[in-house]
């Protein structure tokens, strides 16, 4: 029952939206919670907590959903736990960890924005260290133009007015 519903060509979209929506969700319900729950923004340790219930019952909920599945295909190469471990440590753990420390002090919007610098820097990445991706062309100018809209939108009201007072940037009028 539930494979068909994947395979089916006219739910593609709607579970795609869907799950678009529930990833924009996630920020400003943490910072919900941080204001319900009544987390300051220096409060390191209660982020950390919050952060953690949060993975171990979103992680409890996929062992519900898939426990049988995942015991049988649960024979992986013993030299490959520590590479899954390390990439869980960096890709999750410290990502996470980050975020839920930045959105003490910035806007959950922001937060967002920042968030998706993190592919920018995985096409990066990829083209460093495996040899068959090749950065070109299209890949540096899609980098350079999201990741100076990224600072675009993270730059204050007026700053933009006083780079073009020092002439770093005297193309900037209608900014």
């Amino acid at each position: 029952m539930c494979s068909e519903i994947y395979k089916n060509k006219k739910m593609m979209p709607v579970l795609a939206l869907l799950c678009a929506l529930l990833w924009a969700l996630a920020y400003p319900f943490i910072k919900l919670g941080y204001k319900e729950l009544g987390i300051e923004a220096n409060d390191l340790g209660s982020k950390i907590l919050f952060a953690g219930i949060r993975f171990l019952f979103s992680g409890l909920l996929v062992l519900l959903i898939s426990g049988k599945k995942l015991v049988s295909r649960s024979r992986i190469n013993k030299n490959i736990w520590r590479w899954l471990l390390l990439f869980a440590l960096i890709n999750t753990s410290l990502h996470y960890l980050f975020s839920y420390i930045g959105l003490g002090y910035i806007p959950s919007s922001r937060d967002t924005i920042i968030d998706s610098m993190g592919s920018f820097f995985l096409i990066l990445l990829s083209c460093m260290i495996f040899a068959d991706d090749r950065m070109t062309v299209y890949k540096a100018m899609g980098c350079i133009l999201g990741f100076g809209g990224i600072i675009l939108m993270n730059v204050e009201p007026g700053y933009l007015s006083i780079l073009q007072k020092c002439g770093i940037c005297p193309y900037l009028e209608s900014f």
